[in-house]
């Protein structure tokens, strides 16, 4: 399962140099283009509560419906599945 934020899989023992084959390399072009257009962008010239409640609301949507939810609770038990998505992933959203 791969998404976004998360990568969870299952290698067998002659699998496991994928991870530094494929995996590793592609997170580290991932990064080099993420801080490529981190340094590209101009500064945001909203004021700070504004940007902070634009995150509070997309911390609160997202929550809601994040799709890794009944996956975590079905794994690690309802509790820890609400506590990581609320405390962890989006802690803004409580």
């Amino acid at each position: 399962f791969f998404s976004k934020e998360m990568l969870f899989a299952r290698f067998d023992e002659n699998q496991v140099n994928v991870i530094s084959d494929e995996l590793w390399p592609a997170f580290q072009q991932s990064l080099e283009g993420y801080m490529k257009m981190f340094h590209s962008t101009m500064a945001n010239e909203l004021p700070r509560d504004q940007v902070l409640e634009r995150q509070r609301a997309y911390d609160v949507y997202s929550a809601d419906r994040d799709p890794a939810l009944q996956m975590f609770k079905a794994k690690f038990g309802e509790q820890w599945a609400e506590a990581f998505v609320h405390e962890f992933l989006f802690d803004l959203s409580r």
